[in-house]
């Protein structure tokens, strides 16, 4: 492959590398598109003017997915670093304003962001106009490193030794059921001491929470929470949830299960020091860290610390 246009044909702009940045942490043309919002077609012909101008692959191809050579290794690390002095910029440039503006991506599953965040997202809304919020609701775990997200709020310890994290607090989830759904069966919550042949309703990534209790007959799977829970005010069936989201039900005490779910609010080092980034978490810790259970001692107050792989 010999270069047409020599080196400054493709690399002087940013537009291209940040299109290799992409291919480099999707691994496909097609994830890469999706990610850039340009088609496939246009982002493969990107690559190619890419590798055209340098005279050597970038990528190696198997099938429709694509893995860096050296060379491409190379340089999208290269654009990475460039991504982030370009990010660093702007966070000057907001930061010159003397407040808290610009878009900030938070990411977490649709029950928290429904349960929790929605009301400190009004509140950020109202104290700071400038700011900008991306609501990214999703079960999938994003790469704050690699730019998928500025702030995430997740059930669990985050694993990532290089992220800066805090403990937000613990929803404790037991399993509840409608009170028509006893009154139809002729029971009291007390009476309901195993799952054999209860209708349960469950999460497609939690159907484990039943093992032990009887052999369940289970009635709806689904994706969230909420969902759940609004089928077992209708009376389907008994549903694992925290008290916070059981309005309407009514816990069964004798089933012996109950399951802590602990919530951490996660970001890089470098975006826990931008003032617009900062006070979104500030303000998700104020509001959430006051709903901490009796008992709990997480460090709500204390200020972000580096939290180690488990």
């Amino acid at each position: 492959m010999r270069p047409e246009h020599g080196i400054a044909g493709g690399m002087d702009d940013w537009d291209q590398l940040r299109v290799l940045l992409a291919v480099a942490r999707e691994g496909s043309f097609t994830a890469a598109a999706r990610r850039l919002r340009l088609d496939a077609t246009t982002v493969g012909r990107r690559v190619t003017r890419l590798e055209v101008a340098l005279g050597a692959p970038l990528f190696v191809r198997n099938g429709p997915q694509l893995r860096p050579t050296s060379a491409g290794r190379r340089i999208a690390d290269l654009a990475e670093e460039m991504e982030r002095t370009q990010q660093a910029v702007r966070n000057v440039a907001a930061d010159l304003t003397g407040q808290p503006a610009g878009r900030v991506r938070l990411t977490t599953l649709q029950d928290v962001a429904d349960q929790l965040l929605v009301p400190v997202l009004v509140d950020l809304a109202l104290r700071h106009p400038g700011l900008r919020i991306d609501l990214l609701t999703t079960p999938e775990t994003l790469d704050l490193a690699a730019g998928r997200a500025d702030v995430a709020v997740r059930v669990g310890r985050p694993a990532e030794r290089h992220l800066v994290a805090r403990h937000l607090t613990t929803l404790s989830e037991a399993p509840h059921v409608a009170p028509s759904w006893l009154a139809a069966r002729g029971l009291a919550a007390s009476d309901v001491v195993d799952l054999r042949d209860r209708e349960v309703l469950l999460l497609f990534a939690d159907e484990d929470w039943t093992a032990g209790l009887g052999r369940a007959r289970p009635r709806l799977r689904a994706g969230n929470v909420a969902t759940l829970v609004a089928a077992a005010r209708g009376g389907m069936g008994i549903v694992m949830c925290p008290a916070e989201m059981a309005d309407g039900l009514v816990p069964l005490p004798a089933l012996p299960i109950r399951r802590d779910r602990s919530l951490w609010l996660a970001t890089t080092p470098e975006l826990s020091q931008v003032p617009r980034v900062r006070v979104v978490m500030d303000t998700i810790v104020a509001a959430i860290g006051q709903r901490r259970p009796a008992g709990d001692t997480g460090p709500h107050a204390l200020p972000p610390h580096d939290v180690p792989g488990s």
